[in-house]
Order: structure tokens, then sequence, then C-alpha cells
């Protein structure tokens, strides 16, 4: 015979939503938040449905005959159609790293600034600097988005504000 007993206090909460506010106060969320932020980044590459950039030319050959790359050979590209829509692509990443920049100073850090612990002292100055980090990480990745921008559209609207 087998008996299994647990404790109350090994029970813990699960979390089925998460408010706006809770996500803004968490540091765990908004370090997930700050890395997400590099995802808007060019693949290089293979940036144009997997096909190297060459196969736009007459460099390389790609052979799949329903990749973006072939459409652009055969001329199919316009307005409408354009699987290099930085213009999307790059303003949705501007916007995330304004609310980025916006929200990351609301983070929680009471538990460990109001502890006499130098431990936790320590760890505190330190996600602070953490961060200072990310909000200049921040600002460079909005600043490369609009290099990209400006790069093939020559001027755009310059937004900081979420």
């Amino acid at each position: 015979m087998m008996f299994l007993n647990g404790c109350e206090k090994l029970d813990r909460e699960i979390i089925t939503t998460l408010s706006k506010n809770d996500v803004e106060k968490n540091y765990a969320y908004t370090m997930n938040r700050a890395t997400a932020l590099y995802t808007s980044l060019p693949d290089g590459f293979f940036e144009i449905d997997g096909a190297m950039s060459a196969s736009a030319s007459d460099e390389a050959e790609f052979t799949l005959e329903t990749s973006d790359v072939k459409m652009f050979n055969y001329g199919s590209w316009n307005a409408i159609y354009n699987p290099d829509n930085v213009w999307a692509k790059y303003f949705r990443a501007i916007r995330n790293v304004n609310l980025f920049l916006v929200t990351a100073d609301s983070v929680n850090l009471d538990v460990y600034r109001l502890d006499p612990d130098p431990a936790q002292q320590l760890i505190y100055t330190n996600r602070l600097a953490e961060i200072k980090r990310w909000k200049y990480e921040a600002r460079f990745l909005r600043a490369f988005f609009y290099f990209e921008l400006i790069k093939r559209y020559g001027g755009v609207p310059i937004i900081t504000e979420p």
C-alpha cells in the first residue's frame, strides 16, 4: 500500500490571467519583453521566404516555384503584394520599443529594495542597472529600425510615443 500526503504550503497558485499591470510590474516579463524586441531584426542571409537574396537576381536560382523570390523574378511584386514589407514590420517594432520604454521603469523591485540584507540590496542595484541597459538597447533598436526605413523610403514619420 502506498499513501501520498501533501500540504497546502506546497500548492502553488496557478495564474491563468495576466493584466497589463501584472506584466508591466513583473521583472521577468519585462526581461522577456526586452528580449522580444530583437525578434524584428532582419534575418539577413535568408530574409525572404527562406531564399538567399541572390536568388532575386541572376546570381543564384531558388528552385521552389511558389517562393516569394520566384514571384519577384516573374514581376509579381507590387505595392499590395510585397513579401519584404519592412514598413509594417519596422513600425510595429518601433511601437513595441516605445511601449517598452514607457513601461520599463514601472517594474516593482520593492522586495529587494526594502530588504536590509546586503545581498538583496545588490540584486536590487543589479536589476536597476539591467533595466537601464535594456532601455539603451531599445533606443538603439529603434534607431536601427528607423535607419532601415529611411534607407528604403526616405523621410518617414518619427514616432517616439506609443
